[in-house]
């Protein structure tokens, strides 16, 4: 059973290229699920080629405002970055795409950050005997 991944995208760019993706988005939602659209269906409809294994996960929330698009996801083990920046280069290169990916049993807290979404950090303890906090600052 893999570890869950939570990834936060924000998506800025071509105003264009932003309301394509996300009309996409809503255009491929599934019925009766938790997940809006699978990250298979999504690469399948993009026609981006996935690594020998499919990407497992899928997006649970979109919000379109101010020009940022945001999506919540779910993946296993790791967030599926490379599906976005290949679905960006299929819509020109037009999307500056930051995240923050966060897979709590492992204890990796990944930050790529093209707009400035998320200046927090993170000190995890050492010693995992601890009961320490993660303190965001």
């Amino acid at each position: 059973m893999p570890n869950d991944c939570i990834t936060t995208y924000k998506i800025t760019g071509s105003l264009n290229s932003l309301t394509k993706f996300h009309k996409t988005i809503v255009k491929l939602e599934t019925a009766d699920s938790d997940e809006i659209v699978g990250f298979n269906t999504l690469a399948k409809h993009y026609n981006v080629p996935l690594l020998e294994w499919p990407a497992r996960g899928y997006i649970y929330k979109v919000q379109f405002e101010n020009d940022i698009l945001t999506l919540e996801t779910w993946s296993a083990w790791q967030g599926c970055h490379d599906l976005f920046f290949n679905i960006n280069n299929v819509l020109g290169n037009t999307l500056s795409i930051s995240f923050r990916e966060i897979e709590p049993n492992c204890e990796i807290y990944r930050i790529h950050d093209e707009g400035g979404f998320f200046p927090e950090r993170t000190f995890m303890p050492i010693n995992r005997d601890e009961e320490l906090p993660v303190q965001l600052v």
